[in-house]
């Protein structure tokens, strides 16, 4: 057993090192919390992002530079509201227009090929392994809490055009809406929005990230209460 406390700072001269612990990288730990949707994982992460704060990291703190990172893409971010970083809370906010454009400008990014390889693969792996989607042409994070069900990543059509898109269902009869989120996926990835506007009655939106960069935006896909 020991006493103490936990601090920060440098050995002091003539004091010896007993013990030193590094943890995975940053890109394995998103990994891991992406592909296995471990929401106590995705909460620590989030405090990552205020941890250099003189006081420590707190939530408050995360969700301001997260708000600031998004505006800083020229992405509006009016009712958007981060909470805890996890899925499972009941506060958070944000429309599918949103994701799916943090979703494109997180393609362009340097780090954008590590951040899509930390989603499920459709037919493959993760929360993916068992949806009805053409094995390996979506990479896509799940959602699902009572009243909730969404769908949200990349997916690359047969013509070779990769979309980032988000579905998201708020409804009592959320759980029923699987089916059309699949039809969702499913539909980018045949080929057909590459040639004719969505035509989907019920939520969400798609962005078109082009070989050159350039982002073209089509709502495709809204279903509220």
């Amino acid at each position: 057993s020991w006493t103490g406390r936990l601090s920060t700072g440098r050995i002091p001269e003539g004091q010896r090192e007993l013990l030193s612990l590094s943890s995975e990288s940053l890109a394995d730990l998103i990994k891991a919390t992406n592909k296995g949707s471990i929401n106590p994982m995705a909460r620590s992460l989030f405090l990552l992002l205020s941890a250099d704060e003189p006081g420590g990291a707190t939530l408050r703190a995360s969700r301001q530079r997260l708000l600031s990172w998004l505006e800083g893409l020229g992405i509006d971010t009016a009712g958007l509201v981060p909470d805890n970083g996890s899925g499972l809370s009941r506060r958070t906010r944000a429309s599918a227009r949103q994701i799916a454009l943090a979703l494109a400008a997180e393609y362009r990014s340097p780090w954008g090929p590590e951040f899509m390889s930390s989603l499920p693969i459709a037919g493959l792996d993760g929360t993916m392994r068992r949806r009805p989607v053409p094995a390996g042409t979506a990479r896509i994070k799940t959602g699902y809490l009572s009243g909730v069900r969404s769908a949200a990543g990349y997916v690359r059509s047969r013509s070779g055009m990769l979309y980032a898109l988000c579905a998201v269902i708020d409804s009592p009869r959320a759980a029923e809406g699987r089916p059309a989120i699949d039809a969702f996926l499913a539909y980018f990835a045949s080929g057909r929005a590459d040639q004719e506007a969505p035509r989907f009655s019920a939520a969400a939106s798609a962005s078109g990230v082009s070989s050159s960069g350039s982002t073209s935006t089509r709502p495709s896909l809204e279903i509220t209460r």
